[in-house]
């Protein structure tokens, strides 16, 4: 009976150090970046007005209130240095992203080499996005701090 309960405990034991596979949820999207003048023209090309996909790094937090964040010189966000992220993705060339996640409310950060970069905000949270339980969230991310409008 002892080395059922004994590899009953390791079984568990294994599962729990891979948190990622557990999870049956999460978000997922593309990282697109627009540059320049975006001004309606006959010359912007619909793939020129969709930007070019990146290759990025993606940082999931605790929802970080709007608040709390200061901008830098290039206009995107100091970097917090009191907050871990909970998790962290790579969006590939194509900009493509998938990350797992537990249930839950968080803010998506882009990094940059420059800064933080979060376009979206419900007022509150930065960039905001809500995880439900056996759920897939889109979210695509534009990354236009150098675009003209």
């Amino acid at each position: 009976m002892m080395k059922y309960v004994f590899l009953l405990l390791f079984c568990f034991g294994c599962a729990s150090q891979h948190p990622n596979n557990q999870h049956k949820q999460g978000v997922y999207g593309t990282v697109t970046e627009i540059i320049g003048n975006r001004m309606p023209s006959p010359e912007l090309t619909k793939q020129d007005a969709q930007g070019l996909a990146v290759a990025a790094t993606i940082h999931f937090y605790a929802p970080i209130s709007t608040n709390s964040l200061r901008l830098n010189e290039f206009g995107l966000y100091q970097p917090l240095t009191t907050q871990e992220p909970i998790a962290t993705c790579v969006a590939d060339a194509a900009g493509n992203f998938r990350q797992s996640l537990p249930v839950g409310n968080y803010s998506v950060i882009i990094v940059l080499k420059d800064g933080w970069f979060a376009h979206q905000s419900d007022g509150n949270t930065v960039q905001p996005v809500e995880i439900k339980t056996g759920t897939w969230i889109e979210k695509n991310i534009q990354i236009n701090y150098r675009a003209v409008y």
